[in-house]
C-alpha cells in the first residue's frame, strides 16, 4: 500500500509541473557599460491616385522612400529604474534614397553619417549633448520622441509564458508615417536560438492611424512581424514589422480641390549585435541558462 502511494503522489507531482508553465520577465534590461552594433532600416512604398475637382487624374503618382542606419551605441548613463538616460552612437552608415514621380532616385548622406554623437534621452524626447554641425532636418531626427525603440517600452510587466498574449501602446510610433496611435498586440510564440542566443520569439501586430505632421494627410495601417529576445543577455535583438499601408489626402487652393488616397507597404527592421553587457563581453555563443520569472 506504501508504495502504492509513493507512486500516486509521484505522479501527482508530475501533473503539477506539467501543468505550471515556465515564466518569464519578456522586458528588456539595460545596463551602464552596454554596447551593441544596431542596424536600422525603413522602407515605405505608395502609389497615390489624385482626384483634381472631382475629376480622377489618370497616371497614379508613386512614391519610395528607404532609410538605413547602422552605428556603434554605448550606454553611459542609466536611472534607477534602469532607463537610459545618456548614450553615445558613432554613426557608420547614415543614408535616406527617395523615389518621386517625374524625378531621378535621391541618394541623400545624412549629417552625422560618419560622427560620434552624445545624446541625453528626456521624458519626451531625445537631446544632443556633442557640439556637433548638423543639418536641421537631421538634428530633428536624432532629437526627436522616439529616437529610443519604443518596443523595449510595450513590453508586459507581468511574467508570459509561452503561449500567452499581452496588449500595450506605442506612445513613440515613427511619426515618418505619420503614427498619431499605435496599439500592440504581442504573443509568446515560442523559444528558439537565433544569432547565438537562447530567444524568445515573439509574435506582434501593430495597429495604427494618425496624421502626417504639418499636412492634411491621414494614415492606417496593421502590420505583424516577430521580436528575438535573448533570454541569456535579456536584451532585445531583432524587431520586425512590416504590412499594408494607406493614406488620404486633401487640399484646398483657391476654388480648387485636390484628393489623393493611397496604398502601399511599410516595412521596418532593427536588430542589435550586442558586444557588451554592463562592461562585460558578450559571446554570441553565450548558453546561459535563461532567468524564469519562477525559478
Amino acid at each position: 500500500m506504501s508504495s502504492i502511494c509513493v507512486f500516486v503522489a509521484a505522479l501527482f507531482l508530475t501533473v503539477q509541473v506539467v501543468q505550471t508553465p515556465e515564466r518569464f520577465r519578456i522586458g528588456e534590461a539595460t545596463e551602464a557599460g552596454d554596447r551593441f552594433i544596431a542596424t536600422n532600416r525603413e522602407s515605405v512604398n505608395i502609389t497615390f491616385h489624385p482626384v483634381n475637382d472631382g475629376q480622377p487624374v489618370p497616371i497614379p503618382l508613386r512614391f519610395e522612400s528607404t532609410t538605413e542606419e547602422q552605428y556603434t551605441e554605448r550606454i553611459t548613463m542609466v536611472d534607477a529604474r534602469r532607463k537610459v538616460l545618456e548614450f553615445n552612437r558613432l554613426f557608420s552608415r547614415a543614408r535616406e534614397r527617395e523615389s518621386e514621380p517625374l524625378g531621378a532616385p535621391r541618394v541623400r548622406r545624412m549629417t552625422y553619417e560618419g560622427k560620434a554623437i552624445s545624446l541625453r534621452a528626456t521624458v519626451n524626447e531625445t537631446r544632443i549633448l556633442s557640439p556637433v554641425k548638423l543639418a536641421a532636418e537631421d538634428r530633428s531626427r536624432l532629437e526627436s520622441k522616439g529616437s529610443k525603440s519604443s518596443f523595449a517600452n510595450a513590453m508586459p510587466q507581468n511574467p508570459l509564458a509561452v503561449g500567452e498574449t499581452w496588449k500595450a501602446e506605442l506612445m513613440d510610433f515613427p511619426e515618418s508615417i505619420g503614427a498619431g496611435k499605435a496599439t500592440l498586440h504581442g504573443k509568446v510564440a515560442e523559444i528558439v536560438n537565433y544569432a547565438g542566443h537562447r530567444c524568445l520569439r515573439l509574435e506582434m501586430k501593430v495597429e495604427m492611424a494618425g496624421k502626417m505632421r504639418g499636412e492634411s494627410t491621414s494614415t492606417s495601417s496593421t502590420m505583424t512581424g516577430e521580436t528575438y529576445l535573448s533570454l541569456d543577455i535579456n536584451r532585445i535583438l531583432k524587431v520586425t514589422l512590416n504590412g499594408p499601408i494607406a493614406f488620404d489626402a486633401s487640399d484646398t487652393r483657391g476654388n480648387n480641390k485636390m484628393e489623393a488616397n493611397g496604398s502601399g507597404q511599410v516595412r521596418f527592421v532593427i536588430s542589435k549585435q550586442y558586444l557588451a553587457v554592463g562592461g562585460r563581453p558578450v559571446s554570441s555563443a553565450q548558453s546561459i541558462p535563461p532567468r524564469a520569472a519562477n525559478r
